[in-house]
């Protein structure tokens, strides 16, 4: 009986551990020095732009789409998270894509979104005033100017150590369809790994949101779904705001 006890309180504590987090982050270090030289002029230079932008009467999701990018290099240099060589590409192609929007923006030619694929967007969240990132993958057909209005899928990740705003960004900016879907898909950053409580909670809350502004999306018909911490987070979320889904899928 003790030794079954032992066993149940080490399983509870394994699974606590793994959905908060508190296992040893992988290894912190900085950018090569030319490079860093590199990613730091470019990053005053978009934080720039991103400025005289904010300063124009401009659409909030819009600038945070832009002010996004900026705030994935600042925060991976700010941290030292290269936590592989690909993270240095990765950031300067994340403040590539942050300059592409802003030149575009300038140019009075939002075109970024909507688009088939996905794209990472950016929404300022009201616990921090932060700028957050999310992805939305919208299938062929869609037309925002339709009176179609698609199913949702919004899908939340499981743990990963190396998760961060620039491999998010990397994760899904640009990427085509994988398959023909019926639905319009919405990937949850979720301040990386807090098992969706807190501000993570928060954050599902806040892209579902944005996604409703800027998307077509059939409200009766929207899926909560996620595979082990994201399976929690499913679990949690879906018990605590019922009628925000038409399913849940809670994968473990």
């Amino acid at each position: 009986s003790d030794l079954r006890k032992a066993h149940a309180m080490s399983i509870g504590l394994s699974l606590v551990l793994v959905l908060s987090g508190q296992f040893p982050p992988p290894h912190v270090q900085d950018a090569p020095e030319a490079d860093a030289v590199v990613i730091h002029e470019t990053l005053d230079r978009l934080n720039g732009r991103v400025g005289n932008i904010r300063t124009a009467n401009v659409d909030p999701d819009v600038l945070a789409d832009i002010d996004v990018c900026a705030k994935s290099a600042e925060w991976i240099v700010r941290h030292r998270e290269f936590f592989e060589p690909a993270y240095v590409q990765w950031t300067k192609d994340a403040l590539e894509v942050g300059d592409r929007r802003a030149t575009a923006f300038v140019r009075g030619n939002v075109d970024w979104f909507p688009k088939e694929g996905s794209t990472v967007l950016g929404y300022r969240s009201r616990v921090d005033e932060s700028v957050q990132p999310y992805a939305v993958t919208l299938p062929r057909g869609y037309d925002p100017a339709s009176d179609r209005r698609w199913p949702l899928h919004v899908e939340l990740h499981g743990r990963n150590q190396k998760l961060n705003e620039v491999s998010f960004l990397h994760q899904f900016e640009g990427k085509p369809l994988k398959d023909n879907v019926g639905w319009i898909q919405l990937d949850i950053f979720g301040r990386t790994n807090n098992a969706y409580r807190w501000a993570g909670e928060a954050d599902v809350l806040e892209a579902l949101e944005a996604v409703k502004r800027r998307t077509r999306v059939d409200e009766r018909r929207i899926t909560l779904r996620g595979f082990s911490m994201g399976g929690a987070g499913t679990w949690h979320l879906g018990l605590h705001y019922p009628s925000l889904w038409s399913s849940i899928g809670a994968g473990a």
